[in-house]
């Protein structure tokens, strides 16, 4: 493919996939690396990242905001070699990045063995609500004020709630739409579209270079990420049969897959 058809494509992709509200660059950076940076001790190069961010449309005084933004907040470190800036994540940003990708590139959640409900004791509400908060931080599902559902067994060190393990026998309707909330819904359905318009666009434009299949990756997962990370990690069935964020799994992963990360080091040179 020409440069010229290298960019109308990548400009046509982020024409349909960053016109929703616009790009927050740094979380744009934090999507890039989680994508391209898979080992612990992986480097992006200043000038790789720089070419990919401005490949999306986002200007380089953007790109060095927000690395300036990331660095400060402990989640990338940057290496100088003479005139070269070398960026890799920090052990945290690397833990954050990998738990993140389990639920990110996930085709098909499965449900756990085990679950385990916790019933917190009578409290006034805001301390209610700032408990349940940070247990849905922790990957709980709040299924009513102060009831908690958790995936596997139950650990010793809840002594303070009233505890219960087992099967799920079953789901109910009002549970599953409690768990699509209809902001989220509306999110996903736009994400339908949104993909469905971009596969037709890939099937003008079969063929790609590394950095544009990159950009293109980045921009797939970009909008999946910001949708699939607010709301619980739970398996199909926790959902209503019409709900549009099983469909936007499904186009993702298709996505991806025709898509093929490309190596990093090739990135690089």
């Amino acid at each position: 493919m020409d440069t010229n058809q290298t960019h109308s494509l990548l400009n046509a992709a982020t024409d349909i996939l960053g016109k929703k509200d616009g790009f927050r660059v740094w979380s744009v950076i934090v999507t890039l690396f989680g994508d391209l940076a898979r080992n612990k001790d992986d480097q992006i190069s200043g000038a790789l990242l720089t070419h990919l961010m401005e490949s999306m449309g986002i200007r380089p005084q953007a790109t060095r905001v927000a690395l300036h933004r990331l660095r400060k907040d402990e989640w990338i470190s940057s290496q100088k070699f003479g005139r070269t800036v070398r960026y890799s994540l920090t052990e945290t940003g690397f833990a954050q990045s990998l738990e993140a990708r389990s639920r990110i590139y996930n085709v098909k959640p499965t449900a756990p063995e085990n679950w385990h409900i916790l019933i917190a004791q009578p409290m006034p509400q805001a301390r209610r609500i700032a408990l349940d908060q940070s247990y849905i931080s922790k990957g709980y599902l709040n299924v009513s004020p102060g009831v908690l559902l958790g995936k596997g067994k139950l650990s010793e060190n809840y002594s303070d709630f009233l505890g219960l393990e087992g099967d799920l026998k079953t789901i109910p309707n009002w549970l599953k739409s409690s768990c699509a909330p209809a902001d989220i819904t509306q999110g996903y359905d736009a994400l339908c579209d949104d993909l469905a318009q971009f596969t037709k666009l890939l099937e003008s434009h079969p063929t790609s270079s590394p950095h544009e299949t990159a950009a293109l990756r980045i921009l797939i997962i970009h909008n999946w990420r910001r949708l699939l990370l607010r709301h619980a990690d739970l398996p199909a069935e926790f959902y209503p049969d019409d709900w549009p964020g099983l469909m936007s799994r499904r186009l993702v992963m298709g996505l991806l897959d025709r898509l093929k990360r490309p190596p990093l080091p090739e990135l690089q040179s």
